[in-house]
């Protein structure tokens, strides 16, 4: 994607493209760690470019006075909302406190 397409974009655009980057970044390291080698070795580097282009991009706006913090902070979790999908349940327990109550129990 070149800059003026990032640039002509809304900023709840430029912060779904950001979160997008960031899982593909995610993906890609935890793909290169696992041993699987991708098809594109510049895949994390062109990924890493892109995340530094939107930063930048919301960072121009901002110091231009064209958003303000609140509405970056609203886009970024209305973005983050929309990536992760609705809310799932919590457990009743946590992991740690399932293990804190085995060692209650053997200790007693």
């Amino acid at each position: 994607m070149k800059n003026a397409e990032l640039r002509a974009m809304a900023l709840s655009g430029l912060e779904e493209k950001l979160l997008a980057s960031k899982n593909d970044l995610a993906r890609l390291k935890s793909m290169r760690a696992g041993g699987t080698k991708s098809e594109k070795p510049s895949d994390i580097r062109t990924t890493r470019r892109m995340i530094a282009r939107v930063l930048t991009l919301l960072n121009e706006k901002k110091t231009r006075g064209e958003v303000s913090q609140a509405q970056i902070q609203a886009a970024e979790s209305a973005a983050i909302a929309k990536v992760a999908g609705p809310a799932k349940a919590v457990p009743k327990t946590s992991p740690k406190t399932a293990i804190a109550s085995k060692k209650k129990k053997g200790a007693q």
